[in-house]
């Protein structure tokens, strides 16, 4: 196969920083889906003040964003790069989320939240990110990363991680993100799991 398209320059560290209003965009949608277990509607509250992670931090889009749904008891960011700490987060860790020991996993973080870098061709660098994402959560505790929608096609997933973790729910973004420049967009989805969870998939557009 031939093209003439020249492809785009991989990042440094895999580092795509986030649209702020793709991180709006997928805490709203996230909001919706912890209000579904809740049919009175009181989680969230204005009270509610989770413990959060967000692997993978960036510049701190994710954490500046979740701030104007709620205020954390807790922020803590984990950022690969050299970087300060944003004004948003309590806690700022420069390391590799995958191999970093974190504050309270004894008791578990309520949300996990971000972006997952993709890795070099068979690094499998996202599902890893999942899986120790989900191991870090409390019971029912919430994980919502931005994906590409092609992480969803995959035989070894659909046998292994979804299988073992069905995602709760996954919202298409109708718009595509632009992480490499105008006419360099790929499709998107927000992908939402709990805890434990066991049923089916809700599919949605956003």
């Amino acid at each position: 196969m031939r093209s003439d398209v020249e492809l785009p320059k991989r990042h440094d560290h895999d580092f795509y920083k986030t649209p702020s209003e793709f991180a709006s965009l997928g805490l709203e949608f996230l909001w919706r889906q912890i209000a579904r277990i809740d049919p009175f509607g009181q989680v969230p509250n204005a009270g509610w003040a989770p413990l959060v992670l967000d692997p993978g931090s960036g510049e701190g889009v994710w954490g500046t964003e979740l701030r104007k749904f709620c205020l954390p008891r807790l922020l803590v960011g984990v950022e690969l790069r050299e970087t300060a700490r944003p004004a948003a987060y309590d806690r700022w860790i420069v390391g590799d989320f995958l191999a970093t020991a974190l504050p309270s996993q004894s008791a578990g973080f309520d949300l996990v939240i971000g972006n997952p870098p993709y890795g070099r061709p068979g690094e499998h660098k996202a599902e890893k990110f999942i899986e120790h994402a989900l191991a870090l959560l409390a019971p029912g505790g919430f994980l919502l990363f931005l994906m590409k929608l092609t992480f969803l096609q995959s035989k070894r997933r659909a046998e292994g991680l979804f299988r073992e973790h069905p995602p709760f729910a996954v919202a298409v973004c109708k718009k595509r993100p632009p992480f490499t420049g105008p006419g360099n967009t790929d499709s998107y989805a927000f992908m939402v799991f709990r805890k434990g969870y066991k049923g089916e998939t809700r599919l949605e557009w956003v």
